[in-house]
C-alpha cells in the first residue's frame, strides 16, 4: 500500500476556537475600556471570528492542507471533498471522518496531472511575517499535481499530491509512478 497526504485531525477546530477565544479577549478589554455595560458582545464578536475561519476558511484550503490517500492493489481510500457540508463534517469530526473507499475494479482511467518539477517561490526582500502561516498553502498552490481517476460510471476523482510534491518531491514522483502502476494492474485484471 502507498500513503499519499495528511490524514485529518483536530487543528482546523482547535486553530478556529482559538480565534473565538483571542478575538473574544480583546473585544472584552476593549468594550470594557469603552462602555462598560455591553462587555457581553465580544463573545459575539469571538463567535465571528469561529465562524469565519471554521465556516470560511478551512472549507476552502481543508482539501489542500489533509490531501491523504492511500493507494492499493484492491481499494484506494481517500478523503471525500466532494461537498461544502463534506469539508465543514471534516472540521468538526477530525480524526473520526471516515475515508471513502473504491475498488481498484471501478478505476477505468487513471493519469497524472501536473507538473513533476517542483516550483519553488520567489525569495523577496520584503516578506510580512503573517505569510509564513500560508507558505505551505501557498507552495501547495503552485505545485498542484495528482491523480485523476475515471470511474466506470463516468465519475472523475481528483487526488491531490501537492503536499508530498511540496516535501519530498523525487520521493513523490517516484511513488506516484509506482501507485499509477498499481492501479493500471487493478483495473487491467477485471
Amino acid at each position: 500500500m502507498i500513503t499519499f497526504g495528511k490524514k485529518m485531525n483536530f487543528r482546523p477546530l482547535l486553530i478556529s476556537l482559538a480565534y473565538f477565544l483571542f478575538a473574544s479577549l480583546i473585544a472584552w478589554d476593549v468594550l470594557s475600556i469603552v462602555n462598560s455595560h455591553n462587555a457581553n458582545w465580544a463573545w459575539a464578536i469571538g463567535f465571528l471570528f469561529f465562524v469565519f475561519v471554521a465556516f470560511g476558511y478551512y472549507p476552502n484550503v481543508i482539501a489542500i492542507e489533509f490531501n491523504y490517500c492511500e493507494i492499493s492493489a484492491q481499494k484506494i481510500r481517500f478523503y471525500d471533498y466532494g461537498s461544502y457540508w463534506n469539508r465543514i463534517k471534516m472540521i468538526f469530526l477530525g480524526k473520526l471522518y471516515p475515508l471513502k473507499e473504491i475498488a481498484t475494479s471501478e478505476v477505468v482511467e487513471a493519469k497524472f496531472l501536473g507538473k513533476k518539477s517542483l516550483v519553488k517561490m520567489a525569495p523577496t526582500i520584503f516578506y510580512p511575517m503573517i505569510l509564513i502561516y500560508f507558505i505551505g498553502i501557498i507552495s501547495s498552490v503552485d505545485n498542484l499535481c495528482g491523480f485523476q481517476l475515471k470511474l466506470a460510471d463516468g465519475q472523475k476523482i481528483n487526488l491531490s499530491l501537492s503536499r508530498d510534491k511540496i516535501y519530498e518531491p523525487k520521493k513523490t514522483i517516484e511513488r506516484s509512478e509506482k501507485a499509477l502502476k498499481i492501479i493500471d494492474r487493478g483495473y487491467s485484471l477485471t
